[in-house]
């Protein structure tokens, strides 16, 4: 059979060549008045202009071919100078993590030369383990991986914070052939945040010493009042007590305003635990009436919840204490708790004075307060506390409308 296959391909090729001689030699014999040119010229004849459309055909197919190899040199150029021009580190890593390219910003970051990155395994290029496996994620899935913000040490030993995405490289076929790596330096961007941080935590330390300073100047002017008024000989018995339960009140302002700067300057860890925020509302409604008593405060509602119930109790105490403050007296005051699929809300709803666009932005601010008796801590407190059981606050206000603040928590806290 295999000796038979090239004569089968033969075979259609002598036909068409000897049905073209017998045309050729019919035309000629007409056109010389039926005297046929012998089989070999007419063999010739065909065979030349065969010759001749394969050379014709074959000048068109080169000057196709130089004319594509020229639109590729010009496409590679232009890749070139793309990837030249891009203020990005962009590394293309194959199949088995190998670094495959990289260009001049890649080298620019990383502190080596890019032609020494190719060859080399990505995690000798880039040793960061999260990375790695980041990019061996997006080989195996073929699913592209959004910016993240990884740490590395460069070929210098210099530390930097890079911001990275990664996409999947495909083939002609369609399939996952590698990996695209683009990244930019944040380290400079990241040293601003740090010292921003660090500034503003020094002007809110600054904030913090000015409101102790003021708090304890009041109740120290207070208690050095009620002292001389001690002094006098002519005062009663009573009035005396009066003075020193003066003195008492202030000593214990003073110390709620140093509880409620240690607070926030050092949260304690949450500790977890089973919560009936039912339960947990009618005891803040309590207290909190007790401690007002012209505040009408109502619980309705109940649900469950894993935290900290003294955390998420001081949290609720401040809640509920600004809405009574903001209210005239005797207005009432709801806290309504209710089970939302796998989440816990708690509203407190007061019908009070309510808020200005401005005064709802700064609520959570430290130190901000419209009261003068305020320390402006207590929602700064509470902001924290919510955050750290995985929460979100919400507020709704609006000026002479009243306020609603609502607290959503997972059940389950991570």
């Amino acid at each position: 059979m295999s000796g038979s296959a090239p004569l089968l391909f033969a075979l259609p090729l002598l036909l068409t060549l000897l049905f073209a001689v017998r045309r050729l030699r019919q035309r000629q014999g007409d056109e010389r008045g039926g005297a046929p040119f012998s089989p070999a010229q007419f063999a010739f004849r065909a065979l030349e202009g065969t010759l001749r459309e394969v050379s014709t055909a074959r000048t068109t197919l080169q000057g196709e071919r130089d004319r594509a190899e020229a639109r590729r040199r010009q496409v590679e150029r232009l890749h070139s100078l793309i990837l030249g021009s891009i203020g990005s580190g962009v590394v293309a890593v194959g199949e088995g993590g190998g670094v495959q390219a990289a260009n001049p910003a890649a080298g620019e970051i990383l502190g080596c030369h890019p032609l020494t990155l190719v060859g080399r395994p990505l995690a000798e290029c880039l040793p960061t383990p999260c990375l790695v496996e980041s990019v061996e994620t997006v080989l195996a899935t073929g699913e592209p991986l959004g910016r993240q913000e990884v740490a590395v040490v460069t070929a210098t030993g210099a530390a930097r914070w890079l911001g990275v995405s990664i996409s999947p490289m495909a083939d002609a076929a369609g399939r996952t052939a590698g990996a695209v790596l683009l990244f930019s330096d944040l380290t400079e961007v990241r040293q601003l945040q740090e010292e921003v941080e660090t500034k503003r935590r020094l002007a809110s330390m600054g904030e913090m010493v000015a409101a102790i300073v003021h708090e304890c100047r009041n109740g120290l002017g207070a208690m050095g009042g009620y002292a001389r008024l001690l002094e006098r000989p002519e005062m009663g018995e009573g009035e005396r007590r009066q003075a020193v339960g003066g003195i008492l009140e202030e000593i214990g302002a003073i110390e709620a305003v140093l509880a409620e700067c240690l607070d926030y300057v050092r949260p304690r860890p949450v500790r977890r635990g089973e919560v009936a925020l039912g339960l947990l509302a009618q005891e803040v409604a309590r207290a909190v009436a007790a401690a007002e008593p012209e505040a009408a405060v109502v619980a309705e509602g109940d649900a469950e919840l894993t935290g900290d119930r003294e955390q998420l109790r001081q949290a609720l105490v401040n809640v509920v204490r600004n809405a009574v403050q903001a209210s005239p007296p005797g207005a009432a005051v709801r806290i309504v708790v209710r089970k939302l699929g796998e989440a816990a809300e708690v509203a407190v709803v007061d019908r009070g004075r309510g808020m200005s666009e401005e005064e709802r932005g700064h609520l959570c601010d430290p130190f901000f307060t419209t009261r003068a008796a305020g320390t402006g801590l207590g929602m700064s407190i509470v902001k924290r506390i919510v955050a750290a059981h995985g929460g979100q606050l919400e507020v709704e206000s609006a000026a002479g409308q009243g306020s609603t603040v609502r607290i959503l928590f997972p059940v389950e806290v991570a």
